[in-house]
């Protein structure tokens, strides 16, 4: 999140870039985000796709479906495609 006084000047963009290199040197396949439908266009000017299909994460209550849109980046040149309704495993750090 980027102060409004300092938006326009790039900054969100450095910052996105930077979390995507730390997790192409982790040799992530993908990289996984979750924003607001107003933020989906700023990520995709970035490389990020939206996903259309249903993403279920693990709570400490139980699976739960993600009530905004996850948008993914291949991170790796055999990074699978998602396509098909998406369950994250395990607790959020």
């Amino acid at each position: 999140m980027i102060h409004r006084s300092f938006r326009g000047q790039g900054l969100g963009a450095t910052v996105v870039e930077a979390a995507v290199d730390r997790m192409r040197q982790l040799e992530r396949p993908i990289g996984l985000l979750f924003c607001t439908d107003a933020r989906v266009r700023f990520y995709e000017r970035l490389g990020w796709r939206a996903l259309h299909s249903e993403v279920t994460v693990d709570q400490p209550e139980g699976p739960v479906t993600m009530p905004i849109r996850t948008c993914w980046v291949p991170l790796l040149a055999e990074a699978p495609p998602l396509s098909e309704t998406l369950a994250l495993a395990g607790l959020p750090f």
